[in-house]
């Protein structure tokens, strides 16, 4: 029977993984390419959004960076796509640098909004205490054993009474001492 089942667990593990292997593996076709010429198009597209991403900062850099973009976005995508992934290659970090270091410039010479106004203090307005009489606190409840003991006083616990001084005698030891103790704690209990 274990031989089953070890078996079992065996062939659903290699059906899982081979499942796996054929989802990864239609995964990176659809995302790299069946063949050359699907994988040199998508490679082609994702340099093109990398491009056109770029352009959006065309705005945000310095001037001297500027001379770097073409005219018209369009014409630039028509370039072949080894020519592209250059350009990403060479002007990308100019780039990104060229609009880190204009963030900054903005910053340095631009003071917070507050050094624009005088401080103005707020005065918090204090609340007076309500005039009403403070809320009565509720009534404790009585403990269990409170209870018990006023309604039912057969229950309360008896009280031990001392015990009476034993004289041993040291003469006849036909008992025991815990059997004299026995009979004073229990004096129904036969000897």
């Amino acid at each position: 029977m274990k031989g089953d089942e070890e078996h079992w667990v065996r062939t659903l593990i290699k059906l899982i993984w081979e499942q796996c292997h054929t989802i990864w593996l239609t995964r990176k076709k659809d995302r790299h390419g069946h063949d050359k010429a699907s994988s040199a198009q998508i490679s082609a597209d994702q340099t093109c959004r990398k491009i056109a991403a770029l352009y959006l900062l065309r705005d945000h850099v310095e001037d001297s960076v500027k001379d770097i973009f073409h005219q018209d976005l369009n014409k630039h995508l028509e370039d072949h796509p080894t020519e592209l992934r250059n350009w990403l290659t060479i002007y990308k970090p100019v780039i990104m640098k060229s609009s880190r270091s204009v963030k900054q410039a903005a910053k340095a010479n631009t003071r917070q909004l507050s050094a624009y106004f005088e401080k103005i203090t707020r005065i918090r307005p204090t609340r007076k205490p309500p005039n009403r009489p403070p809320r009565p606190k509720p009534p404790r409840k009585p403990l269990r054993t409170t209870f018990l003991f006023n309604y039912i006083p057969d229950i309360r616990p008896p009280r031990i009474k001392s015990a009476p001084h034993l004289e041993y005698d040291d003469t006849s030891h036909s008992h025991s001492v815990q059997s004299c103790l026995s009979h004073f704690y229990f004096p129904d209990h036969p000897k």
